[in-house]
């Protein structure tokens, strides 16, 4: 039920309720903090900051894991990448050894190669990662999902008595 619960919450919010800018802000920084491995502050601040503004909760956390699947894959370019901005940019130098000096600023984990390289990647791409996001909600709203709707299997699927129970216990979950 747990996989069928989350396949329901992604299919909803791109049949309605959220704005296409919502879902892509929202899978804006789930990616964001999902090239970032384990949960360095800025995660955390990512995370006060999607709870803050009104972006879609479902996204973040769907960004978020499909962002940690991938930067599996390319964690030798994001620690590349961070070992760059760490030594090669003469300017950030003094910078870097004053955090580096500093208790909190070792919270973030700045001087970890791949968590640099993931936040320097994050940084770069949210902005065009979120036009991306934001022309494929609307494309996938126009495209699939209404198709989607009036598929015969999703009436099928709907005249199903697992369908029936499951929206059951779905309505008296939301109720509580």
């Amino acid at each position: 039920m747990f996989w069928l619960d989350i396949l329901y919450r992604i299919i909803k919010v791109f049949k309605d309720g959220a704005t296409p800018g919502q879902i892509a802000w929202g899978l804006t920084l789930g990616t964001t903090m999902g090239l970032m491995p384990g949960w360095p502050l800025q995660v955390f601040v990512l995370l006060i900051i999607s709870l803050v503004l009104n972006v879609n909760l479902t996204m973040v956390g769907l960004g978020a894991v499909v962002a940690s699947l991938i930067s599996w894959t390319i964690d030798p370019l994001l620690s590349s990448l961070g070992a760059f901005v760490l030594t090669e940019i003469p300017q950030l130098t003094g910078l870097f050894t004053i955090m580096y000096n500093s208790t909190f600023w070792m919270l973030t984990r700045f001087n970890n190669t791949v968590v640099m390289g993931g936040f320097t990647l994050g940084l770069i791409s949210a902005v065009p990662l979120y036009f991306v996001f934001k022309q494929m909600v609307v494309l996938i709203r126009k495209n699939i999902v209404a198709k989607m709707a009036n598929s015969k299997i999703a009436k099928v699927i709907k005249k199903s008595w697992v369908y029936g129970i499951y929206s059951k216990i779905n309505e008296v979950g939301t109720r509580i």
